[in-house]
């Protein structure tokens, strides 16, 4: 029998799909244990709550380094409203 992360079906498989990804380097074993920790099983606002908040504690103090952030990324920290990436302007006569 498999080790359940979560009672919740769907939860657990997105856990474990996480937990999954962490040998390509899509995150960190602790720090999605400590989030799904805090997680209320089945609540999907809970959900979002605790990855948001871990997404930018993790990500925004690397961002806010300047040489984090690559010049023209359009990303600042967490005050803006929006991390798209700045429009490329394309060469002439490409597609």
């Amino acid at each position: 029998m498999a080790y359940r992360f979560a009672q919740d079906e769907k939860f657990n498989f997105e856990i474990q799909l996480a937990l999954g990804q962490v040998q390509a380097g899509a995150g960190d074993v602790g720090e999605i244990l400590s989030t799904t920790a805090r997680v209320i099983d089945g609540d999907a606002e809970s959900w979002f709550t605790e990855w948001t908040r871990t997404g930018e504690r993790v990500h925004w103090p690397r961002r806010a380094r300047p040489a984090a952030t690559p010049t023209g990324s359009g990303c600042s920290p967490p005050s803006s409203t929006s991390c798209a990436p700045a429009p490329r302007s394309t060469p002439t006569g490409s597609c």
